[in-house]
């Protein structure tokens, strides 16, 4: 007998939730903190901006522009929705964040490479699409898309954590990057096209890896990727497994099944439209477990009106 009680033995293979003892920031702190960020982030641009367009003079910073312009814009368009899959499932389903991770660096590739040739085609049928850029500044503007989608994706699995102090880290590390370097050079004389454009692409990398340090050691890492769509694949689970979530049916739409497993996702609904839900006088309705036939396609004239008790 070791005199520890069964509360005191912790099992060896039920493995600690990565980052357990996190308590996520209040509402209003959070809202507050962000806030200040972008002001900070809109502030501090507005200076590189003063700075690019006094030293370089007008064409100057207009080059710099377009080149910012296109490695965003492109990377912005290859997204393909991506990042909003990433919160959605990683806010639902948090054990599923290192497989999202490495999906993440496997797709931004991807798709960064789609996005490369793309652009690289129009500029070699429409020359002025190019504006005239150098050649060599151009392909590394290309060059950079795989890296801002990839950060576009960490940014949302790091909101999803609600980890928003490294959220906010990374979104500044642009600015302060850019008025350190491009002051530096303007003071020296030294500042060109090609350096204001490295400056800004140094601070997108410096952001990146922040958030690429809060996955790996904040909220479960890179693990596996998931090619088989396993984790899609969870949504389709049969209820007579115990499944927490809705089966859809080709002819009747979604249907809740009978089990209910605590804190689930599909109980906060349940409650929400059950027994929370107090209906109107004289409005009669669908009960909570007889769901409309497909309340996602008509929610307003499918669901009667509710009035939530507090």
């Amino acid at each position: 007998m070791t005199g520890k009680t069964p509360s005191d033995v912790r099992c060896p293979s039920v493995p600690r939730a990565e980052g357990a003892d996190f308590r996520p920031p209040s509402l209003l702190a959070s809202a507050l903190f962000t806030l200040g960020t972008q002001i900070a982030v809109a502030g501090l641009s507005l200076v590189n901006v003063l700075i690019v367009a006094r030293t370089l003079g007008p064409a100057g910073r207009g080059q710099v522009a377009l080149l910012m312009t296109i490695a965003y814009l492109s990377s912005q368009m290859a997204l393909f929705g991506v990042e909003q899959a990433n919160v959605n499932l990683a806010g639902i389903r948090p054990q599923s964040r290192p497989a999202l991770a490495t999906n993440s660096l496997v797709l931004a590739v991807v798709f960064g490479v789609i996005a490369i040739g793309f652009v690289a085609g129009l500029i070699a049928i429409v020359p002025a699409v190019g504006g005239g850029l150098a050649s060599g500044m151009r392909w590394v503007s290309l060059a950079s898309i795989p890296l801002l989608i990839f950060q576009s994706y960490l940014l949302l699995l790091v909101r999803s954590g609600y980890r928003f102090a490294f959220a906010n880290a990374g979104y500044m590390a642009v600015p302060i990057v850019n008025v350190s370097v491009n002051g530096v050079l303007a003071a020296i004389g030294a500042i060109s096209v090609g350096t204001a454009f490295v400056a800004w692409l140094g601070g997108q990398a410096l952001g990146t890896l922040i958030f690429a340090w809060c996955v790996q050691y904040r909220i479960g890492g890179f693990g596996r990727p998931d090619p088989t769509g396993s984790i899609s694949g969870w949504w389709e689970r049969s209820p007579a497994r115990g499944s927490s979530v809705s089966t859809v049916s080709r002819s009747r739409g979604p249907r809740l099944s009978s089990t209910c497993p605590p804190r689930s996702p599909r109980c906060s609904v349940r409650t929400l439209f059950g027994r929370r839900a107090v209906r109107q006088p004289g409005r009669p309705g669908l009960s909570s477990e007889q769901p409309s036939s497909s309340p996602f396609l008509s929610p307003w004239r499918s669901w009667p009106p509710l009035r939530f008790s507090v």
